[in-house]
């Protein structure tokens, strides 16, 4: 069932116009949300001076417009309130003036949201049930909210119900007058007091534990107007808690927290601020109003805060007191923080003071002149009071300040991010805000990241708590004391995606209007304007199916491949794309698919179904939608002969055939052929031209009782064929196929008409026509009379009214033992007795045995109720039990069982009318228990082998099912150790005689604590082996099979070599940083483990026989490597081979290798899928650069013996990436890009990482010949460079572009790309070059004649001049280039 919830989010100011020349710094939007900061300019005045920004109130008349007073072009509204709603504009020095912004803060909206559904749709709005507004988008505004609008609002939505209703408060301030104050005395830190205020103010009292509560300065505040009912709540001790104070010359303030009492139930705190103003600038005070209210609505959205003012002070009798405050100014601190003790001293000189500091009634330190005390580093032991006592330096007076308690929490807080919406809108923003444990004093850091980049501030130390975004991401935060460096913890990440404006839907593959169980079907998401995007999709859905996996088809592809549909996917499905990791579009509408269980059963019909001589009959097969299928049609010779294809795959639903027999159809569609049931079948006749007749023998139309007649079936003579009959006859429980049947001691019931036909037997389906009805009338014999008796057969002849005879049968409405005889004749002479016939009362209701859960099958252990369920009628039943098991059930209606030995077997039940137990149900259908254990389940994982870092899928199966009530819980097993672990030896060979099979521990896995309703979990970032389990479970309490097998994963494998002869002796050794070591060895049939602790860290065992299988050992709890080994027993050849797979382009070297050493010179064969590569003498067989195609089973031959087939995997080498310059010239100093393409993308998870290429010079650089001419074929092509990381390129670039800023000289570069951890590259790309125009004075190259255009012909000197005698020519051409490189004894050539 869907939850409607109707919400009213905060008030928000509208700028509801637009100037030029009025600008809002901080962003472009017209809407801002309350205590947000904004600032407001003036700009594009064209170097006017003297502009100042101007406003004007909505309180005040626009003759009185105010203005801050400023003659700047620019004004910061730090926490914008609803006070500041009005018109701004931009004013100079002569009075001219920009265009006006108007902004309104009197909105309200409300939305009617649909729980875990983030589409719209159509909502009506009520208030007070009276309907008064349809939201097209879910969504209502009221415009300038009044008092009138206050009431019960509610919101309904077609098809999915109706929300709760909500009270809609137009709030005002909540204050009291002095008359309304009690004057009671109250108890304060000195004794009692009187309190008492001046006429002529509001006055409001604050409630705390221990009475009425005083701030530092002398004011008493209370939250509510002082009415006995309003203080026996609000006044409750523990009902009150103090959340901020505000001590300073500008402003005096105290925030408390109250119980909801007596307000609306949408108010889930209430919190009174009150406030004593002295007469000063009111801004300042305003600014620190706003900034409490910001600080705690964020923190309490659904609180109810209002503010009371004072402008009167009391006075408690005190012309000069103490008071102690903190700074940071909160109640609760943390472990590491400093803090302020503060004594003030109120209209006194602090420095004619000596103060005394107290920390439960202990002096923290000596009298001191000092009023401030600094904590450098608080603890949690320094929680307690604290009280500061000043001592006046020339009297005896002293003033001791209120008690201030301070809280220090241990650990150190973790700030919360929360967002005002789910995601960004299209075109929109959200804002994000930043909390610390509803606590005060903080600023705020906030930074950015996403998976493949490195944290990024944003926003440092800013004093909102709040942030603005536009773009989708991961985002977090953190609290810092606003003047130290304490910081909190940061927030976990908050992930925000972006709605795109694309529009998605989800359309059926084949548009049918009925899906049918085991039609294969698939759905697919369509994306409105995708243009060339490459999208990832995300698919939702109510049904319990998942989707088939394979090659396309998975849930991240736009085609969902739902397989072979059954019940199980029906539902809605709905589906939305995602163009990167934080944008997408919406959810699309939802799709229903609903699939009918049962295949659809096609319908045959024809108009006749009698052929008479060339005559023809049209067939037509119906199913719904008949345009959607194609048909087979199918006759029969007869009902037991093989059906034969007629048409096949017809698009027409008709036929028309001119040949008898049995004839049915079905319906196919769909790409993998979708069959229908077959119809029903239709038999087909041919008529001949003869008729058949009935005859009696003898030939009496009426007979008697008792007496014995023939009844004939007649076909002419003349007819050549061998007949079958039909009969239509009375009383037809058998249908004789002979041309008569005899009827002896004829009845009653064979009266009536009879007719028949006859069939040819080589052909059924040729018949006669049916004959005539012939009328047989049977009546009683004649003289015999009937007596019937109940109870005794003394008793006389029964002539009750609730007794009816007709001769010979009768009726009775009563039970009892009845009896019967005849008699004839005069006088009567009778019969015999007949025998007895007891007849009881019937109760029409029927008993079944029924069982909850009603699982296919139950097992040992598991709790189960047994119900007697009687059907029909409302009757009072009393219930019986019987079994075939040793326990005897209760008779009552139901009783629930723990299944076990004892409780096997049969169950019935009845029930009896309770009043007249002779009347019953009868026995139900027996119900059977069984005996059986739970099947013990087995956990499979594939792979079993896998590269490291990847996923694995377990598969939890062999016997419970989840369409059984059965849930899957998923296990890391841990061998538990030997205890006393034995020392290991050094002078033994072990054998399996010296492992033992090891019990385990089970580690619950994340996400299986409730168990899942699938039988399959993957795992995903595998690192090392380890092993795993499952078992299921259901009921409440649950029941739980036993533990599977452990079934292991090994993530690598590092075998030095893969084939050993079986009695080698291996020795197997294990490093860690451990003293306790373990050998693993998993064969096909069993698992063994050596345990024993050594001395060193490391251990050697030498096995006697080697076994087949994975090995690996353990150090303490860390896992080496697996190794795969395969024995070669009884076999004198095996094959040494890789097992790693092979990178494409190494060199691989197999060798053949034999246990007799003998006849060394034979020929060894090599073989890879038994097609013979080689023969010779070497043994070995050497790839030069090996290929996919060099991937298959490989083994060798010696004399005749050859080895066991080993595999040898091939993996696809990383292409090498290609780089390109932009541009390839340019002018000294200028900029040039890098982009690294050709295969590796930064979708998948590449880095790029960028170098500047030198060529490495060659060994022996020859000496310059200044004789010989030099020509292309005297240069070398560079094969060798030494490659240095470009500064910024360290960790690699996310994207595949790299910037180079001001570039003097010419150079190669380079890139290549990389991912993983550990780091898996690419190869180098090729190299490339820019080229620079500039000149240097260490090298210089001259042409003559100097001119660009040479003919092919021409002789051209080239001559380099620069300060070593190591000097090279390059010479780039379109196809390749070369190098000139000598030395000599100048440094010019």
């Amino acid at each position: 069932m869907e939850l409607l919830s109707l919400c009213v989010p905060l008030l928000i100011l509208t700028l509801v116009a637009k100037v030029h020349n009025l600008k809002d710094q901080r962003d472009e939007r017209l809407q801002f949300f309350q205590y947000e900061t904004v600032s407001i300019s003036c700009e594009d005045l064209k170097g006017l001076g003297g502009w100042r920004v101007m406003r004007r109130l909505k309180e005040l008349t626009p003759s009185n417009a105010s203005s801050w007073e400023m003659l700047t072009r620019s004004r910061t509204i730090k926490t914008v309130h609803e006070s500041d709603s009005g018109e701004y504009w931009c004013e100079d020095e002569r009075g001219e003036k920009s265009n006006a912004v108007n902004v309104s803060v009197d909105d309200v909206t409300l939305c009617c949201c649909i729980m875990e559904k983030t589409f719209h749709r159509i909502a009506e709005f009520f208030r007070d049930n009276v309907r008064i507004q349809t939201g097209y988008k879910g969504v209502m505004s009221i415009y300038s909210v009044s008092k009138s609008d206050e009431g019960l609002y509610k919101c309904n939505i077609s098809g999915v119900g109706e929300s709760p209703e909500s009270w809609l408060n137009v709030q005002a301030f909540i204050c009291c007058s002095s008359d309304d104050l009690a004057m009671n005395p109250t108890e304060g830190a000195d004794g009692p007091e009187k309190v008492w205020a001046s006429a002529g103010g509001d006055v409001a009292l604050l409630c705390t534990n221990e009475g009425l509560y005083r701030d530092g300065y002398g004011a008493v505040l209370t939250a509510a107007c002082c009415s006995s009912s309003w203080y026996y709540r609000w006044c409750h001790p523990g009902h009150v808690t103090v959340k901020q104070r505000v001590c300073s010359p500008d402003v005096e303030l105290v925030a408390v927290g109250l119980r909801p009492y007596y307000l609306p139930r949408e108010f889930t705190s209430v919190f009174a601020i009150t406030v004593y103003i002295p007469p000063s600038d009111a801004e300042a005070a305003c600014d620190v109003i706003h900034t409490v209210t910001a600080g705690l609505q964020p923190q309490h959205p659904g609180a109810f805060i209002f503010i009371t003012v004072l402008n009167t002070l009391l006075s408690c009798g005190h012309i000069e007191y103490a008071e102690l405050t903190f700074e940071p100014n909160s109640t609760t601190l943390y472990s590491g923080e400093h803090v302020n003790l503060t004594c003030h001293m109120r209209e006194a000189d602090v420095s004619e003071w000596f103060y005394e500091f107290k920390w439960n009634d202990k002096p923290l330190v000596p009298i001191t002149p000092t009023n401030v005390l600094r904590i450098p580093e608080l603890t949690p032991d320094r929680n307690g009071d604290y009280q500061c006592i000043a001592h006046h330096n020339s009297s005896e007076d002293n003033r001791r300040s209120n008690r201030a308690t301070l809280s220090v929490s241990a650990h150190r807080p973790r700030a919360t991010v929360r967002a005002s919406r789910t995601s960004i809108p299209v075109g929109g923003s959200l804002t994000l805000t930043c909390s610390v444990e509803e606590s005060a004093g903080w600023s705020y850091d906030w930074f950015t990241g996403s998976p493949d980049a490195e944290e990024t501030a944003i926003a440092t130390n800013p004093v909102q708590n709040s942030l603005s975004i536009s773009q989708g991401g991961s985002y977090w935060c953190r609290g810092r004391r606003t003047h130290s460096d304490f910081f909190s913890e940061k927030s976990h990440v908050h992930h925000t995606d972006r709605t795109l404006s694309h529009r998605s839907f989800v359309v059926l593959q084949h548009n049918w209007t009925q899906i049918f169980s085991g039609e294969t079907i698939s759905v697919r998401c369509e994306i409105q304007g995708g243009g060339d995007t490459q999208w990832e999709y995300e698919w939702r859905t109510t049904s319990s199916h998942q989707p088939v996996t394979g090659p396309d088809t998975a849930p991240t592809h736009s085609e969902y491949r739902l397989g072979t549909a059954s019940v199980f996917h029906s539902g809605e499905y709905w589906c939305k794309a995602r163009a990167d990791w934080y944008s997408s579009t919406e959810w699309s509408e939802a799709f229903q698919l609903r699939v009918t269980p049962d295949k659809p059963r096609p319908r045959l019909t024809a108009d006749n179904t009698t052929l008479t001589g060339k005559g023809s009959v049209a067939l037509s097969c119906s199913v719904e939608n008949a345009s959607e299928w194609r048909y087979d049609w199918f006759r029969r010779t007869s009902a037991s002969s093989e059906a034969q294809i007629l048409r096949y795959n017809e698009t027409d639903d008709g036929i028309s055939i001119s040949e008898e027999g049995i004839y049915s159809c079905r319906g196919r569609r769909g790409d993998t052929t979708f069959l229908t049931e077959d119809s029903n079948r239709v038999t087909i006749e041919n008529r001949v031209s003869h008729k058949a007749s009935v005859a009696l023998q003898p030939d009496w139309s009426l007979v008697f009782s008792g007496e014995t007649i023939t009844v004939r079936c007649e076909v002419p003579a003349d007819v050549p064929a061998e007949w079958e009959y039909e009969w239509n006859k009375p009383n037809s429980t058998r249908v004789p196929t002979h041309n008569e049947f005899r009827i002896v001691n004829a009845s009653s019931s064979d009266s009536g008409s009879y007719r028949c036909l006859a069939k040819d037997k080589k052909n059924l389906n040729s018949t006669t026509e049916w004959s005539d009805d012939v009328t047989l009338t049977v009546s009683a014999s004649p003289g015999w009379k009937y007596y019937w008796y109940r109870g005794e057969k003394t008793s006389e002849p029964l002539t009750d009214e609730d007794f009816k005879s007709h001769g010979q049968s009768a009726s009775a409405s009563r039970e009892g033992l009845y009896w019967c005889r005849g008699g004839r004749g005069d006088p009567v002479h009778y019969t015999q007795y007949s025998n007895s016939v007891r007849i009881h009362g019937i109760v029409h209701n029927r008993a079944a045995a029924t069982l909850q859960p009603n699982w296919p099958s139950r097992y040992r252990g598991e709790a189960v109720t047994l119900r007697c369920e009687i059907q029909g009628g409302d009757s009072e039943w009393e219930y019986e039990w019987t079994a075939t098991s040793s326990h005897a059930p209760p008779n009552t209606k139901e009783f629930r069982i723990s299944l076990g030995s004892d409780l096997s077997g049969s169950y019935w039940c009845q029930g009896r009318l309770k009043g007249a137990r002779q009347n019953s149900t009868g026995w139900s259908v027996p119900l059977t228990l069984s005996n059986a254990a739970a099947p013990r389940p087995v956990v499979t994982v594939s792979p079993s082998w896998l590269t490291p870092g990847a996923s694995g899928t377990l598969t939890c199966g062999g016997g419970p099912h989840p369409t059984a009530g059965w849930r899957f819980y998923w296990y890391r097993a841990h061998p538990i150790s030997l205890d006393p672990v034995p020392r290991c030896k050094q002078s033994i060979r072990y054998g399996w005689s010296e492992m033992h099979i090891p019990e385990f521990s089970y580690e619950l896995l994340p996400g299986s604590d409730g168990g899942t309703e699938q039988n399959s979990f993957v795992i995903r970032g595998l690192t090392e082996s380890a092993g795993y389990a499952c078992r299921a479970g259901r009921g409440d309490p649950v029941f739980y099979t036993e533990y599977s097998k452990t079934k292991w994963v090994w993530p690598v494998v590092s075998p030095d070599s893969v084939q050993h002869h079986y009695d080698d002796k291996i020795p197997l050794t294990c490093k860690g940083d451990s003293d306790k070591l373990r050998l693993w060895i998993f064969t096909d049939y069993e698992e063994g483990l050596f345990e024993c602790e050594s001395p060193e860290t490391s251990f050697t065992w030498n096995l006697v026989y080697l076994f087949s299988g994975v090995v690996w050992c353990g150090s303490g709890s860390e896992i080496s490597n697996a190794v795969n080994i395969t024995e070669v027993y009884n076999r004198d050849v095996l094959l040494e081979s890789p097992v790693h797979p092979v990178t494409e382009g190494q060199s691989v070297t197999l060798s053949c290798s034999w246990s007799k050493r003998t006849n060394l010179d034979s020929i060894i064969s090599f073989y890879k899928n038994d097609e013979l590569l080689q023969s010779d003498v070497r043994g070995k067989l050497e790839i030069s650069a090996v290929s996919k195609s060099d991937e298959g089973f490989y083994k060798c031959e010696r004399s005749g013996d050859f080895s066991p087939e080993s595999w040898m995997s091939v993996k696809s080498a990383a292409p090498p990436p290609v780089v390109t310059v932009s541009p390839s010239w340019l002018t000294p100093g200028a900029s040039v890009t890098l982009t690294c393409g050709g295969g590796p993308h930064p979708t998948a998870g590449w880095r790029f990482y960028w170098y500047r290429a030198d060529p490495i010079s060659l060994d022996q650089v020859p000496r310059c010949k200044q004789s010989i001419r030099y020509r292309w074929n005297d240069m070398q092509i560079p094969e060798k460079f030494s490659y240095e990381l470009l500064p910024g390129s360290d960790g690699g670039t996310e994207q595949n572009s790299f910037v180079i800023q001001g570039l003097t000289e010419s150079a190669g570069y380079a890139c290549r790309a990389g991912r993983g951890d550990p780091v898996f590259y690419t190869k180098y790309s090729e190299t490339k070059w820019v080229w620079s125009g500039d000149s240097y004075s260490s090298v210089s190259l001259t042409v003559s004649p100097d001119s660009v255009q040479h003919f092919y012909d021409d002789k051209i000197p080239l001559t380099c001049k620069g300060d070593s005698d190591k000097l090279r020519l390059w010479i780039f051409t379109e196809d390749e280039e070369g190098l000139f490189e000598d030395q000599q004894r100048s440094q010019h050539h």
